[in-house]
């Protein structure tokens, strides 16, 4: 959705209006505001890839490795990038790997504390969100 940029007061007055532009596509939704900044998100669905049994240490990543994340529209520069799991009964959470080019993708692993195959539960998702600048 695409906004005029302006609002107008009762006196007339026109005002710079905070959202520019949102949407979403395959990769997720996104917002970008008239100072530049932009906020994307994203659902990521583990689907069959929920066996939790590959060890590090202490915690179990997913049998599937690394995941990526292409941001719905490219950034600018990125600030932030964080993420939650949800699994049903199990405690875990999103690691980011280092990669080179974080302004349109990002890559992570989500992780268990306990080694345990969700396969076949329902409710195995990863949230999502970056925050940076789009101009």
């Amino acid at each position: 959705m695409n906004y005029s940029g302006y609002l107008t007061d009762k006196d007339g007055n026109k005002y710079f209006a905070g959202i520019v532009e949102s949407g979403s596509n395959s990769n997720g939704n996104y917002i970008k505001f008239s100072d530049g900044t932009m906020i994307c998100t994203y659902s990521f669905d583990l689907a069959d890839d929920a066996t939790f049994a590959t060890s590090y240490g202490a915690i179990y990543y997913t049998t599937g490795g690394e995941k990526k994340w292409i941001f719905p529209q490219p950034f600018l520069k990125v600030y932030s990038v964080n993420g939650s799991l949800q699994l049903p009964g199990g405690i875990g959470g999103v690691g980011f790997s280092n990669n080179n080019d974080l302004t349109t993708f990002v890559k992570f692993y989500p992780y268990s504390v306990i080694s345990y195959d969700f396969t076949g539960s329902s409710k195995k998702y990863v949230y999502l969100i970056a925050i940076g600048k789009w101009k």
